[in-house]
């Protein structure tokens, strides 16, 4: 069973989700195939600038494997971007 997990608040600049949205079967995919994930992206407003937000829950067997599914996350953000996403809250759990 699935117990230790990381939820996040993300953002990139707001023209990162026209990119998103152009490959979204793509990165849908991606993102499904390869992680157990939960995750919500959307045009918002952060610091007074259109930003896009990308809100996450991932979940994994340990904290280690979650982490390092998190920095695959934020990877493969950067690498269908072209911008490195920048982390708003980011808080780990343990499911009971």
């Amino acid at each position: 069973m699935k117990r230790k997990g990381i939820k996040s608040s993300l953002y990139l600049p707001s023209k990162c989700f026209n990119i998103i949205e152009t490959n979204y079967e793509e990165v849908k995919n991606y993102l499904e195939s390869r992680f157990d994930i939960n995750y919500t992206i959307y045009l918002g407003e952060y610091g007074g600038e259109e930003i896009c937000g990308i809100d996450v829950s991932l979940i994994a067997e340990t904290f280690r494997e979650v982490s390092r599914d998190y920095t695959d996350f934020k990877a493969y953000l950067k690498k269908i971007t072209g911008k490195t996403p920048k982390m708003i809250f980011k808080a780990k759990f343990e499911r009971i």
